[in-house]
Protein backbone atom coordinates (compact mmCIF):
# COMPACT_ATOMS: atom_id res chain seq x y z
CA UNK A 1 0.00 0.00 0.00
CA UNK A 2 1.12 3.85 -0.56
CA UNK A 3 0.93 6.05 1.62
CA UNK A 4 -2.38 7.37 0.11
CA UNK A 5 -4.27 4.14 0.70
CA UNK A 6 -6.56 5.74 3.07
CA UNK A 7 -7.12 8.64 1.15
CA UNK A 8 -8.19 6.50 -2.21
CA UNK A 9 -9.73 3.98 -0.02
CA UNK A 10 -12.29 7.03 2.12
CA UNK A 11 -13.16 7.57 -1.39
CA UNK A 12 -14.17 4.75 -2.84
CA UNK A 13 -16.17 3.54 0.42
CA UNK A 14 -17.95 6.77 0.62
CA UNK A 15 -19.22 6.22 -3.39
CA UNK A 16 -19.85 2.19 -2.60
CA UNK A 17 -20.26 1.48 1.09
CA UNK A 18 -20.62 -2.17 -0.05
CA UNK A 19 -17.01 -1.76 -1.47
CA UNK A 20 -15.47 -4.73 0.59
CA UNK A 21 -11.67 -4.01 -0.69
CA UNK A 22 -12.10 -0.29 0.08
CA UNK A 23 -13.20 -1.20 3.51
CA UNK A 24 -10.88 -3.48 4.48
CA UNK A 25 -7.88 -1.33 3.24
CA UNK A 26 -9.18 1.30 5.13
CA UNK A 27 -9.20 -1.17 8.66
CA UNK A 28 -5.51 -2.41 7.22
CA UNK A 29 -4.22 0.52 7.54
CA UNK A 30 -5.77 1.90 10.71
CA UNK A 31 -4.60 -1.49 12.28
CA UNK A 32 -0.44 -1.09 11.15
CA UNK A 33 -1.39 2.73 12.10
CA UNK A 34 -1.81 1.84 15.34
CA UNK A 35 0.65 -0.92 15.40
CA UNK A 36 3.75 0.53 17.61
CA UNK A 37 6.22 -1.99 15.16
CA UNK A 38 6.12 0.39 12.43
CA UNK A 39 7.23 3.46 14.37
CA UNK A 40 10.09 1.69 15.89
CA UNK A 41 13.40 4.46 15.28
CA UNK A 42 11.26 6.87 14.13
CA UNK A 43 10.47 10.11 15.59
CA UNK A 44 6.72 9.84 16.40
CA UNK A 45 4.49 13.02 17.29
CA UNK A 46 1.84 12.10 19.54
CA UNK A 47 0.83 15.39 21.12
CA UNK A 48 -2.37 16.10 18.45
CA UNK A 49 -4.01 12.55 20.57
CA UNK A 50 -2.77 14.23 23.99
CA UNK A 51 -4.50 17.43 22.95
CA UNK A 52 -7.99 15.45 21.65
CA UNK A 53 -8.21 13.81 25.09
CA UNK A 54 -8.68 17.04 26.63
CA UNK A 55 -11.31 17.86 23.90
CA UNK A 56 -13.05 15.09 24.23
CA UNK A 57 -12.88 15.05 27.79
CA UNK A 58 -14.38 18.29 28.35
CA UNK A 59 -16.74 18.22 25.08
CA UNK A 60 -17.70 14.34 25.17
CA UNK A 61 -17.25 14.22 21.01
CA UNK A 62 -16.13 10.89 19.59
CA UNK A 63 -12.09 10.60 19.40
CA UNK A 64 -12.15 10.57 16.05
CA UNK A 65 -14.26 13.77 15.65
CA UNK A 66 -11.55 15.68 18.20
CA UNK A 67 -8.77 14.07 15.98
CA UNK A 68 -10.40 15.66 13.06
CA UNK A 69 -10.87 19.05 14.62
CA UNK A 70 -7.08 19.19 16.16
CA UNK A 71 -5.25 17.65 13.64
CA UNK A 72 -5.32 20.27 10.96
CA UNK A 73 -4.53 23.61 13.46
CA UNK A 74 -2.18 22.03 14.93
CA UNK A 75 0.10 20.86 12.10
CA UNK A 76 -0.23 24.22 10.77
CA UNK A 77 0.82 25.51 14.29
CA UNK A 78 4.25 23.22 13.76
CA UNK A 79 4.29 24.44 10.23
CA UNK A 80 5.46 20.88 8.63
CA UNK A 81 5.90 21.11 5.07
CA UNK A 82 5.24 17.56 4.50
CA UNK A 83 2.30 16.92 6.74
CA UNK A 84 1.11 19.78 5.32
CA UNK A 85 1.32 18.98 1.61
CA UNK A 86 -0.46 15.44 2.74
CA UNK A 87 -3.38 18.01 4.25
CA UNK A 88 -4.09 19.69 0.98
CA UNK A 89 -4.28 16.42 -0.94
CA UNK A 90 -6.85 15.13 1.37
CA UNK A 91 -8.99 17.98 1.77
Amino acid sequence: MDDKAVINSSRKALVNPQDYEARSNIMWCAALGLNTVTGLSKEQDWEVHNIEHQVGAYTDCAHGVGLAIVSIPYYKHIDNDEILEILKECY
